[in-house]
C-alpha cells in the first residue's frame, strides 16, 4: 500500500524534529563560531533545516549530520561574505570618474579573484576573507577553536593559490 501523502509529510516531519533535537548543539556551536548569537544562532539552525527539508529524500540515512553540517557552514559562510564590514573590498564600479573601459578592465578583475577564491576550500576562503577585512590571526583562531598557526598557515596557502592564479608577484 502505498502511503498518502499526509503520511509522508508527518514522517518527514518526524525526521526534521529527530534531526534538530539530534544536531542542535552541533549546528549551534558552528553559527556561533561565526560570530552569530542569540536569535541569529536560532535562525541559523533553521535555515539549515529548511534547507534539508527541502532535499530530505535525497539524503542517505547516516548522513545528515555531514549535510546539516555542510548546510549550516555554507550559510553562515554567505552570511560573512554578505556582511559589510569596513570598505568594501571591490572598488566602486559604478564610479563616472574613470572610463568605462577601465571600470570593464576593474570588473572582469574581480571576475578572475572570484574565480580564484571559489577555488579554495571554504575554511580557507573564509578566513582569508575575515583576514581581508581585519580580523586577526589570533581573533579568527579563536573564533574557529583552531590554532593561530593553522590560520596562519591556511591564509598564507590562500595567499600563495591567488597568486598563482591571478599572476601576482611575491
Amino acid at each position: 500500500m502505498t502511503p498518502t501523502t499526509t503520511e509522508m509529510t508527518s514522517a518527514m516531519s518526524e525526521r526534521i524534529e529527530e534531526l534538530y533535537r539530534h544536531w542542535k548543539d552541533l549546528l549551534a556551536a558552528l553559527s556561533r563560531r561565526f560570530g552569530r548569537s542569540g536569535a541569529d544562532v536560532e535562525n541559523a539552525l533553521q535555515e539549515a533545516l529548511v534547507g534539508t527539508w527541502k532535499h530530505l529524500d535525497r539524503i542517505q540515512p547516516g548522513a545528515e549530520r555531514a549535510y546539516l553540517w555542510t548546510a549550516a557552514f555554507r550559510r553562515a559562510l554567505n552570511e560573512v561574505q554578505r556582511t559589510p564590514a569596513g570598505d568594501p573590498l571591490p572598488a566602486d564600479l559604478s564610479d563616472e570618474s574613470r572610463s568605462a573601459e577601465e571600470r570593464l578592465i576593474e570588473q572582469e578583475r574581480w571576475a578572475q579573484v572570484d574565480a580564484a577564491l571559489s577555488e579554495l576550500p571554504d575554511t580557507t576562503r573564509l578566513w582569508l576573507v575575515l583576514h581581508a577585512r581585519d580580523h586577526s590571526y589570533k581573533d579568527i583562531a579563536a573564533k574557529f577553536g583552531v590554532p593561530m598557526t593553522t590560520v596562519q598557515s591556511r591564509i598564507h596557502r590562500g595567499i600563495t593559490h591567488l597568486r598563482e592564479r591571478l599572476g601576482g608577484k611575491r
